[in-house]
């Protein structure tokens, strides 16, 4: 049984990316919600968010979420003296919520259910991956060899399609790294890696809480989905994201 979410005029990605935010969100409140009521809703919410993404046919976005959502055992599992390793709760959550959402895809195929994000995932098994997945590959070759035309500044922006020689000047990579190195060169992707860098530092002074974590989730989310789909247009969730290395721990 196959099944599939069209909403309208929206594309998959669109859903897809959006399904996949609020399942992070909602994943966010459930680990971090002290009352268990609040736990069970956003659980529910999540749920649904989660089944959304993977009926919308996005690939992406379930690879972030699944990533996302295991932002807190990170900054939640330190090691102390003499071997010692303190696990904080909202670890714990996010080990049973990351693994729960890589074990929906056996699950399902088991049930004989089978969304189309699912479908998308296992073409990439077979012997025809299918045109996006082939394509892609492409992509990534010739954004190599177009950065190494122009290493330092780049081709200019929106200059991705013509450096490749392509006929649509609107295309891109699906990679955000490649087109910034691509249309800015090395010089312009340093310095927004830096800026980067140097906003985690200021939070990570700061101290990082689970304000911090949460807001960390999504901007992990909004990362690894740049990093597999769109450009600097359509990832423009991710800088806005980033803006939320700069919120303060009170405490």
């Amino acid at each position: 049984m196959t099944t599939e979410a069209v909403f309208g005029g929206a594309t998959y990605q669109h859903i897809g990316r959006m399904t996949g935010l609020g399942t992070v969100i909602s994943a966010g409140y459930l680990i971090f919600s002290k009352k268990r009521i609040s736990k069970i809703f956003y659980g529910l919410l999540m749920t649904i968010m989660f089944w959304l993404a993977l009926i919308s046919g996005s690939r992406a976005p379930v690879v972030a979420i699944v990533i996302a959502i295991s932002v807190p055992i990170y900054y939640g599992v330190n090691f102390g003296e003499e071997s010692k390793v303190y696990i904080r709760p909202y670890a714990i959550i996010g080990v049973i919520l990351s693994t729960l959402a890589v074990l929906v895809l056996p699950l399902l195929l088991f049930l004989g259910i089978s969304p189309t994000t699912i479908e998308r995932f296992m073409a990439l098994t077979g012997s025809d991956p299918g045109r996006s997945a082939s394509a892609r590959v492409e992509w990534y070759i010739q954004s190599v060899q177009a950065w190494m035309e122009a290493p330092l500044f780049g081709h200019g922006t929106s200059g991705w399609a013509s450096a490749i020689g392509m006929d649509d000047p609107g295309g891109y990579p699906h990679n955000i790294l490649l087109e910034l190195m691509v249309e800015v060169g090395t010089i312009g992707t340093a310095f927004l890696i830096t800026c980067t860098l140097y906003m985690y530092n200021m939070m990570k002074k700061t101290g990082i809480g689970q304000l911090q974590i949460f807001s960390l989730m999504i901007i992990c989310y909004a990362l690894i989905n740049a990093l597999l789909s769109g450009d600097l247009t359509t990832n423009r969730l991710l800088f806005a994201a980033l803006g939320l290395l700069l919120v303060p721990n009170k405490g």
